[in-house]
């Protein structure tokens, strides 16, 4: 195993592409913030999420539409979503892979160009989602 200490890696584009296996107990140390781009979802009457590569997405709703089970996520793994409603509201369900506070799935907000915002985390197998205080953004 390689050991890979006070290192500065830097690159045309300022990005950079790897994967770590962090051994140390003390984790990982930034010196600016980190963060997700958000990739933007396609609306249709059932809308696919690869968890995997959008851990932060956003979902302009154009249909009524089911959010199928999200593919590739991680066990701790933390993931959002951020629904906007198109001008004539729309409904939107959710997959079994789901799991909500009550076992009741939130309701979208009924206004055109309201935002609501889901926060998970998984288990990788279910997303046990949080909406409380996340809805009706306008």
């Amino acid at each position: 195993m390689a050991t890979l200490k006070s290192t500065k890696i830097e690159t045309s584009d300022g990005t950079i592409s790897a994967n770590l296996n962090i051994t140390d107990s003390t984790g990982l140390s930034f010196t600016k913030a980190g963060y997700f781009s958000a990739t933007a979802l396609t609306s249709a009457t059932t809308v696919s999420w690869n968890a995997g590569s959008n851990q932060s997405a956003v979902l302009v709703l154009g249909h009524n539409a089911t959010i199928a089970n999200a593919t590739n996520h991680a066990n701790g793994g933390v993931y959002i979503l951020k629904v906007t409603q198109a001008t004539s509201p729309k409904t939107l369900a959710w997959s079994t892979g789901y799991k909500w506070p009550g076992n009741t799935a939130p309701v979208m907000t009924a206004t055109g160009g309201a935002v609501d915002v889901f926060t998970f985390v998984s288990d990788g197998t279910y997303m046990y989602g949080s909406f409380s205080g996340s809805q009706n953004f306008t």
